[in-house]
């Protein structure tokens, strides 16, 4: 009989891995070139890839990139980047310019910073500069440590100037960003304590109503019944509804000459008069912020432009960094997955296109045109049975893919940034998401205790022993908290916001200044748990649940600063939900600061488990392992049954 031997998926994921572990991880393989090794097309490497959780070839060597680059610049922070190319290249990286030019900044600023961690990947301490979660608020402007970094410092500025921040001028051709900008100053204003959480933000495009500058004067400021015919009653102005917020003015040029009088006035006093009023005036606080797509200078009052402090000009999409461009395209494109629920594969030439033609109408024209690139795509493969849409030259329009034929500069440029296919899986994010929920809900501690309580109670365990027992346990629980990585990539900081209260992330960040003081080493899923913890807490408490049993036996003697520190914190969480928080709650918070952490670095042995099976049974058994145990420690190896055994021990070595 003929034995028809063909090599399964699991043999190409195998050999996928031990290409990538056996790789020069200063160099490592691109998808192109592992999918010239395994002899299947770049796509299914790329989708093997993502399953198996691994990073592209820019993401692997990212740290080792990174370390060498701080080692460099250490010795002298004044080098060229042309210098610290050679440099790097003598190191053994195959490297360009302007992937150097790409890192080095941060570096740059991480050094002069002194912002350096010192510590092994496992524990980290975590370091913000004190305005970091007020930089939140700007974080989704692309750019903003880059090309928009001086412009958001001047926004900060407008907002936070006494005592009631200074009124702005957002300028620039359509399509930049103006609204955007504007929003990140109102949540800025909010989250910085300028302005109450329950503050308006009130938005009125002044076009509207151009043709007719009464009914825009109305709009804006009110009207008194019989200023005009047709006002039948009295109407608040949004300037009215804006009190103690900020409102934001666009297109302001559009405002007639007797609009930008009334408004100057109102800079200037506090004070307006609803259209038709002449003997009462009205008082507010209210910031403005307005935007033009015109020169300030020739399309406004010059008594009303003196009364604007701040000008922010923001540039044109031509105008920034093509780093910057290739991430606002990103951005659209995977919002355009989600929106399909379907994973993307962009072809580099698509990239390329999209970052090289003449985006006139800036980032809003490059946002219409993805859509319609990703709608002519998706129709192609809308009966098809595939979760993939593949993006190729042919979907893009005339006008954009002749950009490839044109601005050989900026080819250059883009070719320097090393542009691969782009494949944003989308299905793996709702994976990850499920993984998260399955994680925070596992980890409620409280569910935990209960259990394991009524199980020793069956048991017949004594109340002394049980004490000793579930404290124990609780400690093995938080250590395997601790000791599972994989949680810790998924659940950012971003993601966390959608699984808890919002005060919860505030809380945590003061408590986290809090126990920065106290240790020198806490461990980077501390931030994690105790949120989760706080929320549990939280909703237990609004909920009027209580804890079985709470009273856990400790021998706080030995516990003295852990129990001060937790004691802080209950009163902190009162203080911040108005809520009674119960004595006991110190206990719990207590065993998290001493499981999470330390004074002293200290790092457990570890011994990784390699499975040999014959025929396809090791990796699965090495999968199951790792996920029951939230490690990534075991690996499988499989050896064909007409693979040789010197060849399978050669394959262990090898990964040895």
């Amino acid at each position: 009989m003929q034995n028809n031997y063909s090599i399964s998926w699991r043999d190409y994921m195998q050999r996928l891995i031990e290409l990538i572990n056996s790789e020069d991880k200063k160099n490592p393989y691109t998808d192109q070139e592992l999918a010239e090794f395994l002899s299947i097309p770049r796509l299914k490497v790329i989708q093997k890839r993502n399953e198996l959780n691994i990073p592209d070839s820019r993401d692997r060597r990212k740290e080792l990139l990174l370390a060498d680059l701080r080692e460099i610049l250490k010795k002298n922070i004044n080098l060229s980047e042309r210098k610290v190319t050679e440099l790097m290249m003598e190191r053994g990286y195959n490297i360009s310019r302007s992937i150097i030019s790409k890192n080095i900044k941060d570096v740059i600023q991480e050094i002069k910073g002194g912002n350096e961690s010192t510590l092994p990947n496992e524990t980290l301490v975590i370091k913000e500069k004190d305005n970091n979660k007020n930089e939140e608020s700007f974080q989704k402007l692309i750019g903003y440590r880059g090309s928009l970094r001086n412009k958001i410092d001047l926004a900060k500025a407008a907002i936070l100037y006494p005592p009631n921040g200074l009124h702005t001028l957002i300028y620039g051709g359509s399509g930049v960003g103006k609204s955007e900008l504007a929003e990140c100053m109102y949540e800025f204003s909010v989250l910085s304590g300028v302005k109450s959480k329950d503050a308006p933000f009130i938005v009125f495009n002044c076009a509207d109503y151009a043709e007719n500058p009464n009914l825009l004067i109305a709009q804006l400021f009110g009207v008194i019944k019989g200023a005009y015919t047709g006002a039948n009653s009295d109407k608040e102005g949004l300037v009215e509804k804006a009190n103690g917020g900020i409102l934001f003015l666009d297109e302001i040029h559009r405002l007639p000459s007797e609009g930008q009088e009334i408004l100057f006035y109102l800079i200037d006093k506090g004070k307006y008069r609803r259209l038709g009023e002449t003997n009462v005036e009205r008082k507010v606080n209210v910031l403005i912020l307005a935007a033009t797509t015109e020169n300030p200078e020739s399309n406004l009052l010059l008594t009303f432009r003196r009364r604007i402090p701040v000008l922010i000009e923001l540039p044109k999409l031509t105008e920034r960094p093509l780093s910057e461009r290739l991430e606002v395209i990103v951005m659209f494109l995977t919002r355009e997955a989600r929106r399909i629920n379907r994973n993307l594969l962009v072809k580099k030439d698509v990239l390329t296109c999209l970052m090289m033609y003449n985006c006139k109408a800036n980032i809003g024209q490059l946002k219409s045109d993805i859509q319609v690139i990703c709608a002519k795509s998706y129709v192609k493969y809308m009966f098809k049975n595939t979760d993939e849409v593949v993006i190729d030259i042919e979907d893009l329009s005339i006008s954009i893919k002749s950009a490839l034929s044109e601005g050989q500069k900026e080819k250059k440029q883009v070719k320097n940034l090393g542009i691969d296919d782009l494949y944003i899986d989308i299905k793996n994010e709702q994976k990850n998401k499920d993984e998260i929920y399955k994680y925070v809900n596992e980890n409620e501690i409280y569910h935990y205790i209960e259990e394991q309580f009524k199980k020793l109670e069956l048991e017949g365990i004594k109340n002394e022993e049980m004490d000793e027992i579930l404290l124990e346990k609780v400690e093995n629980k938080l250590g395997k908290i601790i000791d599972n990585k994989k949680i810790t990539k998924l659940l950012n900081i971003n993601e966390l916001k959608t699984i808890v209260r919002p005060e919860v992330i505030n809380i945590t960040e003061g408590i986290l200044e809090l126990v920065r003081e106290k240790y020198k080493f806490i461990n980077n899923s501390f931030f994690i748990a105790l949120a989760i913890h706080i929320n549990f807490t939280i909703e237990r408490v609004m909920n009027g649940k209580v804890i079985t049993k709470s009273n856990i036996h400790m021998e706080k003697a030995t516990m003295v600063q852990e129990m001060k520190i937790a004691e802080k914190i209950r009163i902190m969480i009162e203080k911040s939900t108005k809520l009674k928080i119960p004595k006991e709650e110190t206990t719990y918070i207590a065993i998290y600061i001493k499981k999470f952490c330390s004074d002293v670095f200290n790092v457990k042995p570890k011994v990784r488990v390699i499975i040999i099976t014959h025929g396809h049974v090791a990796c699965g058994i090495a999968d199951i392992v790792n996920q029951l145990l939230g490690v990534e420690d075991t690996v499988g190896i499989e050896i064909a049954l007409d693979e040789s055994p010197e060849s399978g021990i050669e394959r262990t070595i090898e990964l040895v």
